[in-house]
């Protein structure tokens, strides 16, 4: 069995862009590893905004390197 977080694109603390709205770049809080109904692997990113920040749950699909 491998490790859950070795093949793991990203990791905390990495910068990453939503590749849907390429104007949103934020950090990578959390990898939540796959979804119970598919295969994928989930990130939590915070997008630093004003007055809060932005909090995004995206597949590692819909995410790139910043």
């Amino acid at each position: 069995m491998s490790d859950p977080g070795k093949d793991d694109p990203f990791q905390v603390g990495d910068k990453v862009r939503v590749k849907a709205l390429a104007h949103l770049v934020g950090t990578v809080t959390e990898v939540r590893g796959t979804h119970p109904r598919a295969t994928r692997i989930l990130y939590r990113v915070r997008v630093p905004m004003d007055p809060e920040p932005l909090w995004l749950e995206v597949r590692a699909d819909e995410v790139e390197k910043a």
